[in-house]
């Protein structure tokens, strides 16, 4: 697999998560010199993201399944024949539709999919903690003061994305807010923020990436994690005074940013509980396991 032809065949496949993991090597080193192979795994994400916004944005009016259940039950037997007649061709038809609109947008079906890393630098983070966090404690799902598990449900509901939200609580941190901010658009980001009770006030940023992130610049640890997990490795980036510490899990990508020493924040990062997380999220939010 060296050349655009033997590799198109594999780019929808690799778009959808589904590509044999032996190919993942040799499929991304061919994406990271080939512009005209990125630009058609970009279409997909593309095509992807707007038919999600549109099947999110058609909702049932209230009570309607309820009232057809119920008309159902009221018909003769015949006449219920007859409504089935109707009504089943009818959704059979938008399910088929839908169906056909999920098969060719990469990650149809709801789940996490792997979509094709995109390149970070440690500034773009380091932008938005300084301007959502510190500067102007940018709140625009009104999470500040909730607990974390309230927060990804919230999360969660309102953005059919799965956020981390973790627990920092017993390192004295609470909830100041979440928001959408993120100077890379080809990839979703939800940023959530929390700010130490103590007289330090000391800033946190914890962001969540919809698919795995490169870090540019960066150089490369390992950190160990206090509830039992494996060794994590990071990678690490600095941006002026503000640290970036940046892991993958699954099929996506998570970073911490502070101002505080990267020794700190590899401290903190290892108590973020990943296994414990996926365990709390609601199931609206999930999707099906892979």
């Amino acid at each position: 697999m060296t050349n655009c032809s033997d590799m198109r065949r594999h780019l929808a496949i690799y778009a959808d998560g589904e590509l044999a993991a032996e190919l993942y090597p040799a499929v991304e080193a061919h994406l990271a010199e080939c512009q005209k192979c990125r630009t058609e795994v970009e279409r997909w994400q593309v095509l992807r993201r707007c038919a999600q916004r549109a099947i999110a944005s058609e909702v049932l009016p209230p009570g309607l399944e309820q009232r057809l259940r119920q008309r159902l039950r009221s018909q003769s037997q015949t006449a219920r024949r007859r409504l089935i007649r109707f009504v089943v061709p009818g959704l059979a038809a938008a399910a088929v539709i839908v169906v056909a609109v999920l098969r060719y947008v990469p990650g149809g079906g709801g789940g996490s999919v792997a979509l094709a890393a995109v390149d970070v630098s440690a500034e773009d983070f380091a932008r938005v903690y300084r301007k959502c966090a510190v500067a102007r404690h940018h709140d625009s799902h009104n999470c500040r003061g909730m607990s974390a598990p309230d927060a990804r449900e919230l999360l969660a509901r309102e953005l059919g994305f799965k956020p981390l939200v973790a627990d920092l609580s017993a390192h004295g941190y609470v909830l100041e807010g979440a928001c959408e901010c993120f100077p890379v658009h080809e990839v979703r980001v939800i940023h959530v923020h929390y700010r130490s009770q103590d007289t330090q006030a000391q800033v946190v940023s914890l962001f969540s990436a919809d698919r795995r992130l490169r870090l540019k610049a960066c150089s490369r640890c390992r950190g160990k994690c206090s509830h039992g997990q494996a060794e994590r490795s990071y990678e690490v980036a600095r941006a002026g005074d503000v640290n970036v510490l940046k892991w993958n899990e699954q099929r996506g990508s998570f970073a911490l940013c502070s101002q505080m020493e990267q020794e700190q924040l590899l401290e903190l990062a290892g108590s973020v509980d990943f296994a414990r997380f996926l365990r709390e999220l609601p199931a609206y939010a999930r999707g099906p396991a892979r």
